[in-house]
């Protein structure tokens, strides 16, 4: 009886001995790389979701410039920067989106950059449009640049574009032509 007894106690005593410190180090690490693993692809997916936010922006903005065009018979005479067209797409009064929402093409529209709170303010200009040639050779372009994609050199169509720095200066790499 007496064996049986010290054996119980035994046996009760290893039952509560608890976690070993070695188990509780290899518990927290596996938690933070799992952890570590979640927020990379968290940001990841958010940089995608921004990315396509803006791919959609300027097809809008050059659904809408294209519509003005074919009303109207020419290309909008505005620009934040150099008032003949081309230049930051938000900021100032006479912007190109703020022309494009009093002309009705783009009612109700904010469209700027989504890391941008307020472009009129904070500096923060995400699109840009640009236009190349001369005569029945004139294209116009709207570029942003899509944080999840690397720099690219200019597009060879963009060669003639007296702007064409524009691309390299402000880190362009994803444009969309206007039809």
């Amino acid at each position: 009886m007496i064996k049986s007894m010290s054996f119980m106690s035994n046996r009760l005593n290893n039952a509560s001995r608890g976690f070993t410190i070695v188990e509780l180090l290899v518990v927290i690490v596996v938690i933070g790389i799992l952890a570590a693993i979640t927020i990379v692809s968290f940001s990841g997916i958010q940089q995608r979701a921004r990315d396509a936010q803006r791919k959609q922006n300027l097809s809008d903005l050059s659904k809408a410039l294209s519509i003005y065009i074919t009303e109207n018979g020419n290309h909008i005479n505005t620009g934040a920067d150099t008032g003949d067209g081309q230049g930051w797409v938000n900021g100032g009064s006479t912007s190109i989106l703020s022309q494009l929402q009093a002309a009705g093409f783009l009612e109700g529209s904010n469209i700027r950059d989504p890391e941008c709170v307020n472009a009129e303010t904070s500096g923060c200009y995400g699109y840009i449009k640009m236009t190349c040639g001369t005569g029945t050779n004139t294209r116009t372009y709207f570029m942003t640049q899509l944080k999840s994609e690397p720099a690219k050199s200019l597009p060879a169509e963009m060669n003639d574009c007296a702007t064409k720095d524009w691309w390299g200066v402000f880190n362009r790499n994803y444009y969309v032509t206007v039809r």
